[in-house]
């Protein structure tokens, strides 16, 4: 473990924001509420808190066929009052029998009788997640029954250093409306946590209810809404939904909020803010003033954490790049050398050959390959060592997709792509 001050509203929306693009591919709605008094910043291992919360998110969305996952995170004080942090992830999945509840974190299989057949095992499994938790000696647990979906939760012995506060929206009166129970209700707690008094809305003849408010709605239910007397009209859009909902914005709505939706992109929008939801744009799904396309690359991901590397080929992935992973730093300077890649993402400590000394031995066969050092730890000594055996850029975990497309746009630009040669 390497604790360092987190921002959990960051790590918390990164990690939902690379699980949202398959849950929206199922059909289901992914929302977050923080409680209004819910840690803000925690002394712990950022990488493995993402892992935790990334697998129970995975799970939760691949044994959802219909509804969504919601996440919440909040305050569990101790028996002296101090704060702790609570995370639970909760689905509306077929739910889990007592019977496999009682080894659940033994196995890496969610349960036969859950699965109907339609999937596989849990990928990397709750065994693993549940070491992970007991490492921070920490608590974890689940709450099902079958037909019912299902709620894991986690409480973190962690230390907390400061907790949100205020209710930004207080004095406020909204409208939420849509067909989806998950994303009324995750909305509608949010809002309410930010001090917004609200109404909801479960069926286009009940718009009426809207009429004077500002609303946030279903785009299907976007003209019914205006017709209803709705006053400002905000339409609750997937990322793949957005051209469309901006170009017949002048008749329907006001404006847009991309699912899943932050509690800063509330606050901002809602008090008369920029108008402009900071979620990634571009042809590649990053941001980035240089950004370009960088969906024909070609990368090399050296990671010898089988989690953290499934984030890295996510991540990469969702924006069309070929990744080969290897595990140690052998095999990448093997892979190196015997392929054809546009950069290396290099992890700073791996067994035998660490990432510098991958980098070193790259360089020592005169290959112009751009390499990317990936590290738990952001000291300049660190940064210095990577730098100094021959990598040009450093990058800390967990993987920031915007400062990663800014390296890539940077470092493999067009004329220089293994596509090319």
């Amino acid at each position: 473990m390497r604790p360092e001050p987190i921002d959990v509203d960051q790590l918390v929306r990164e990690t939902v924001e690379l699980a949202a693009p398959r849950a929206h591919e199922k059909g289901l709605e992914i929302g977050v509420v923080f409680a209004a008094d819910a840690p803000n910043v925690v002394e712990g291992d950022a990488a493995r808190l993402k892992q935790i919360l990334f697998n129970l998110i995975g799970n939760a969305v691949k044994f959802t066929d219909t509804g969504g996952v919601r996440i919440d995170v909040s305050n569990a004080p101790d028996n002296e009052g101090r704060p702790r942090l609570a995370l639970s992830v909760s689905d509306t999945g077929p739910g889990i029998s007592e019977a496999d509840q009682a080894h659940l974190f033994e196995h890496f299989e969610r349960g036969a009788a859950e699965r109907n057949g339609a999937e596989g095992g849990a990928g990397l499994g709750l065994a693993m997640v549940r070491r992970l938790v007991e490492a921070m000696e920490s608590a974890m647990g689940v709450e099902s029954e079958l037909g019912e979906g299902a709620k894991f939760w986690v409480l973190f012995e962690l230390p907390v250093q400061s907790l949100r506060n205020g209710e930004p929206l207080s004095g406020q009166r909204l409208a939420i409306a849509g067909p989806s129970a998950v994303l009324r209700e995750t909305l509608a707690d949010q809002l309410a946590a930010l001090g917004a008094e609200i109404v909801v809305i479960d069926h286009p003849s009940r718009l009426a209810a809207a009429s004077g408010l500002d609303i946030l709605v279903d785009p299907a239910w976007a003209g019914p809404a205006r017709e209803a007397g709705a006053q400002r009209i905000w339409q609750l859009v997937a990322p793949a939904e957005k051209d469309a909902v901006i170009a017949g914005a002048g008749t329907a709505g006001d404006g847009w909020f991309v699912k899943p939706i932050r509690a800063a992109s509330l606050v901002d929008r809602l008090l008369g803010g920029s108008g402009e939801d900071a979620v990634p744009e571009g042809p590649d799904g990053l941001s980035g003033a240089e950004a370009v396309d960088l969906s024909s690359l070609s990368l090399l991901v050296a990671e010898d954490d089988p989690v953290n590397a499934m984030i890295a080929r996510k991540c990469l992935e969702r924006i069309g790049i070929d990744v080969t992973l290897v595990g140690d730093g052998a095999s990448a300077v093997d892979a190196a050398l015997g392929g054809r890649f546009d950069a290396a993402l290099l992890d700073q400590r791996m067994p035998a050959l660490d990432g510098p000394d991958v980098a070193r031995a790259i360089r020592a066969a005169g290959l112009d390959l751009p390499l990317i050092a990936l590290t738990a730890n952001a000291s300049e000594a660190d940064r210095s060592l990577c730098l100094e055996a021959g990598m040009d850029e450093f990058l800390t975990k967990p993987l920031d997709p915007e400062k990663l497309g800014t390296a890539l746009s940077r470092l493999c630009r067009t004329e220089k792509r293994a596509s090319m040669r």
